[in-house]
């Protein structure tokens, strides 16, 4: 029993050890499992997953993105920086009319309906108006955003515990039920059933956390744009 339930609890930590890297994916199609130590604006430092050496540099001309094990990416050399007025302006272009006519997104207050935005009749996606807020340099808007920003990638990481856990719950209940063919009442182990359970417990418990997180991140995004608009524009 102590061995199997050993076996279980690697089993299941095993799956969290393989995603806590770095990946890095090449422009040449190959992709890098590794732990990212600097990436400036020439070169990438990176070594081998849970080691200190060889350290490897790449240039950053051969990367096209890089995953981190904290569930943020970031992409070289695929399209100017989101942050820049023209850049921003040109991606809320209206689809249906193509008219060539920008919107002046740095003077014009968003609009806020729900946790949809949009200026004039263009939507905008929760990036696009990170970037807009972003652009003002305003330090308290700043943190406002990057901490809405910080509470949706704790939420997308605890979006995916759920998986495992449930798998691992399902897999320690059918090790149990073929141990149970061994035993006398022919039933499952308590021991089986209380780790299955508190598993899928925790399985539900970050699952909800989950939800509970974006739903916050969705509201200080919100606070931040309201604050955005009062500063800038008078008015929430």
């Amino acid at each position: 029993m102590k061995r199997t339930n050993s076996i279980l609890i690697f089993l299941f930590f095993g799956i969290f050890t393989c995603t806590a890297q770095d990946t890095l994916y090449k422009k040449n199609g190959d992709k890098v499992l590794a732990k990212i130590l600097e990436v400036n604006t020439q070169t990438i430092k990176y070594t081998q997953v849970n080691s200190e050496l060889p350290i490897y540099i790449l240039d950053r001309s051969e990367v096209l993105s890089i995953s981190y094990k904290n569930g943020s990416r970031e992409v070289f050399n695929a399209e100017p920086n989101i942050a820049n007025d023209d850049y921003v302006a040109q991606k809320i272009r209206s689809p249906r009319t193509r008219s060539k006519n920008l919107v002046d997104i740095q003077n014009s207050p968003i609009t806020i309906a729900g946790n949809r935005y949009s200026i004039s009749e263009f939507r905008l996606s929760p990036p696009y108006v990170d970037a807009i807020v972003l652009n003002k340099n305003d330090k308290q808007l700043s943190v406002m955003i990057k901490a809405a920003q910080d509470t949706r990638r704790t939420s997308k990481l605890l979006g995916f515990a759920p998986i495992p856990m449930g798998v691992s719950s399902y897999f320690l209940l059918i090790v149990g039920s073929i141990n149970s063919a061994n035993t006398v009442n022919g039933g499952i182990s308590a021991n089986y059933l209380a780790t299955s359970g508190l598993l899928a417990v925790a399985a539900i418990g970050t699952g909800i956390a989950s939800i509970v997180l974006n739903a916050q991140s969705k509201a200080m995004r919100r606070k931040a744009v309201e604050k955005y608009n009062l500063t800038y524009f008078g008015h929430p």
